[in-house]
């Protein structure tokens, strides 16, 4: 998973498997929103999304029955995916917990709104 903290010319520092499984454990069990937090960082781990491509995710974005997740990517493109059924649990598990408002994108901060790239929760 990429880890950007200011390194010179943009370069990107990935977490080994272990660091990933370690921090989703720590997520898991950690705040108030642990299970939205799980659920974002567990889309990017699984699936290689970017921050950006996981906050721009829309309820409609997941078809259930199919078990894939259209994801909106740079340029306005849009690519399928196969939606991991420990990802879709985690999912489900935080709209049915803690998931309030009437947004129509699935990440939501405390008071219902869409959640900003800005106010992305940090690791």
């Amino acid at each position: 998973m990429p880890i950007k903290h200011g390194y010179p010319n943009n370069s990107l520092r990935y977490l080994d498997a272990d660091s990933v499984l370690k921090l989703l454990e720590f997520i898991h069990e950690t705040g108030k929103m642990a299970l939205r937090n799980y659920a974002m960082i567990l889309l990017m781990a699984r699936l290689g999304l970017r921050s950006t491509e996981v906050i721009a995710i829309r309820l409609e974005d997941i078809n259930w029955r199919g078990g894939v997740l259209e994801v909106r990517g740079k340029g306005k493109r849009r690519d399928k995916m196969p939606l991991p059924v420990d990802v879709g649990e985690a999912i489900v598990a935080y709209i049915r917990s803690l998931r309030r408002g009437s947004s129509r994108y699935l990440f939501v901060g405390d008071r219902g709104h869409r959640i900003n790239r800005s106010r992305m929760p940090k690791f």
